[in-house]
């Protein structure tokens, strides 16, 4: 299906919806909260963070995250990298294996992107190909 510029400047086909993917090129699981522009803040070789460069007034910078290396991390935890898991488990796991300062702004952020994929139960499906937008 081919787009028209036209179509481009209207926008996206639809709302969007939350979304987790597993990228089996860069080995990642990435997390989109909000369509949105974003900057990559890299906190560790693990982790980054994707911070909306116009956040409005009522909005949380934080628009998701990225896991980096996700096949040692599941090797490590015991999981299979196959099925579909809850992102907030993956999360909460990694924030295990950091070490927490409690005055740690960025993984506070980590913590708000959790609490967000938990309330609205987000999962990422590891057998999916290629991401699909609804």
């Amino acid at each position: 299906m081919k787009t028209t510029l036209h179509e481009l400047l209207e926008g996206p086909p639809g709302d969007f919806k939350p979304i987790a993917y597993y990228d089996k090129h860069m080995d990642c699981i990435r997390v989109e909260l909000r369509d949105c522009s974003v900057t990559e803040v890299r906190i560790d070789p693990t982790l980054t963070l994707l911070r909306d460069n116009d956040p409005s007034a009522a909005q949380h910078p934080m628009s998701g995250v990225m896991i980096k290396g996700i096949k040692h991390l599941f090797k490590s935890w015991g999981l299979q990298l196959e099925g579909i898991h809850l992102v907030t488990d993956i999360v909460n796991r990694l924030l295990a294996d950091l070490p927490i300062d409690p005055e740690n702004v960025d993984l506070k952020n980590v913590i708000e992107v959790s609490f967000v994929a938990a309330t609205i139960e987000l999962t990422v499906d590891m057998n999916e190909a290629e991401l699909k937008y609804a």
